[in-house]
């Protein structure tokens, strides 16, 4: 089986991303590769073989493919394609706002993950609308990506956030009793992005995601490799790094508009973390 990697297909080592529009019949190799993948199908049909199980696939899905996934394509029928290459960690950075969004949680997040472990048997299903308007900014993105032209790198990405964006509100507005439970567990860990600034329980989470407390613990450490807590903890950090970049916020005010009640609590998570105080931290920010 072939790898594929990021030095392999992209234009620019320092832009890990690149857009295709493909038509293609026959069969397409089983491979995997070391970036993420977002397919939409646009015409045509095919079989999607994905760890030796195979799907059927139709207009309108939608779904993403993680990185060392085996996986390629036969009885491609005029099987027209778009999909996006990306950098798994670099769009999480990039879409830090879009992650408050159930669907973006379900459908680049979690069902990522659940689809390798069950198959990919579930996707999103667009209508002919909500296709036509795909069509129309990957074309958009296919040309700014082959074009070069000067910041284009900056629109591509813009670009893409804003088909995460629709993408997701897709995700959410599709009712379909095969996402309930990934979507439940989703609206969990959006309720969090939301509100990691205030206090949150444990058991709350888990009464948003229909779950028991132990079982929402058990599922989200699968998905996220940590504890519910650590994660908001986690978040507040994040926040608080920001903040301190802000020289008018006293350290107290910085620890309460992340989130953490307890002074001494911020402190002495963040000398764990950093290895400094954060006023150590803000003096050595200024000093450069």
């Amino acid at each position: 089986m072939i790898k594929r990697l990021f030095t392999d297909i992209i234009n620019s080592l320092d832009f890990r991303f690149k857009v295709n529009i493909l038509t293609l019949n026959g069969d397409f190799y089983i491979h995997s590769h070391e970036f993420c993948e977002l397919l939409f199908v646009l015409g045509g049909s095919a079989v999607h073989v994905v760890d030796g199980c195979e799907y059927i696939l139709k207009p309108g899905d939608v779904f993403t493919i993680l990185g060392d996934v085996s996986h390629g394509f036969k009885n491609m029928k005029e099987f027209t394609f778009g999909n996006i290459l990306y950098d798994q960690q670099e769009m999480l950075a990039l879409t830090s706002e879009l992650r408050k969004l159930a669907g973006f949680q379900s459908m680049f997040v979690l069902e990522s993950y659940y689809n390798s472990e069950h198959g990919y048997k579930y996707r999103l299903q667009l209508n002919s609308i909500q296709l036509n308007y795909i069509k129309e900014v990957l074309t958009l993105m296919h040309d700014e990506y082959n074009g070069s032209r000067d910041g284009y790198k900056a629109v591509l990405l813009a670009y893409f956030q804003s088909l995460i964006a629709y993408v997701s509100r897709c995700y959410t507005e599709e009712n379909n009793n095969n996402y309930e439970s990934v979507f439940r567990l989703a609206e969990s860990i959006a309720y969090i992005e939301n509100n990691y600034k205030q206090p949150i329980k444990i058991d709350d989470l888990a009464r948003i995601a229909y779950m028991s407390t132990r079982h929402f613990t058990r599922i989200f450490y699968k998905y996220h490799h940590t504890t519910p807590g650590k994660y908001i903890i986690q978040l507040r950090f994040q926040n608080a790094v920001k903040l301190l970049q802000d020289s008018r916020l006293s350290i107290t005010q910085v620890a309460i508009e992340s989130g953490f009640s307890d002074i001494s609590f911020f402190s002495r998570q963040f000398k764990k973390k950093t290895g400094f105080t954060p006023k150590d931290f803000r003096n050595i920010l200024f000093s450069k």
